[in-house]
């Protein structure tokens, strides 16, 4: 079948692809706010991971844009026509071996630089200030102590508005994983080993976290709350 012939089709296709492609998206977009949302921060900590996520993604996506427009471009330039001389060989063209080995490595470097720098920001030590709260994971709840306050709850945290907070993460047993998404990433609980995380809210609130490592047959039901007060 001749190219003039199918390309209408073709068309159509692409076309009818790209209106079922964006209902899917559509169908995945919702106003409603999940209450564990790594999406929504609500601490300096996340607001950080937050900003980095929107930095790589609008480059993920400008890159993106170039190379599909270029291969589409390619594909419509230099596609097959009758009579046409066979197209030239460009192996061994040192100029565009160098340039497509820097542009990844270019690319990587722009991800990577502000990757490690969030990274820094987010492992560096707490404020002298801060409130210091030891997370301890069981077989299946989370025990929170307050040294300074003399306090021990169980499966809620307690923080005050606007103050650092400082968590030193252990195990009692197995491996847990410390989750609030609203607060920040995620922190392992190891045996014989303390992890630590620190964050600020700046605004009263109440936030749902989960153990996000799978650490028995309750895994799912060991949940978490963080309650900001003034």
């Amino acid at each position: 079948m001749p190219f003039r012939t199918r390309h209408p089709m073709l068309c159509r296709r692409f076309v009818s692809l790209m209106f079922a492609l964006r209902l899917l998206l559509l169908a995945g977009c919702t106003l409603q706010e999940y209450p564990q949302s790594t999406l929504h921060p609500r601490s300096d900590y996340a607001q950080q991971i937050q900003d980095l996520l929107e930095s790589l993604t609008f480059w993920v996506v400008v890159i993106f844009v170039i190379t599909q427009g270029l291969l589409v471009y390619a594909v419509v330039r230099f596609r097959a026509r009758p009579g046409a001389p066979e197209p030239k060989h460009i192996h061994g063209n040192t100029m565009l071996e160098i340039a497509w080995t820097i542009a990844p490595a270019f690319i990587l470097a722009a991800v990577a630089v502000p990757t490690v720098l969030t990274i820094y920001k987010t492992q560096g030590t707490a404020p002298e200030n801060a409130l210091v709260v030891k997370a301890i994971g069981h077989q299946w709840w989370w025990e929170f102590q307050y040294p300074s306050e003399g306090v021990t709850t169980g499966s809620e945290m307690h923080v005050p508005v606007g103050r650092p907070i400082s968590v030193e993460i252990e195990t009692a047993d197995v491996l847990h994983s410390f989750w609030i998404p609203a607060m920040g990433g995620k922190r392992d609980a190891v045996p014989a080993r303390s992890n630590r995380m620190s964050f600020t809210r700046a605004s009263v609130g109440t936030y749902l976290g989960q153990c996000a490592e799978l650490c028995g047959m309750q895994h799912a039901n060991m949940h978490m709350k963080l309650f900001v007060t003034e």
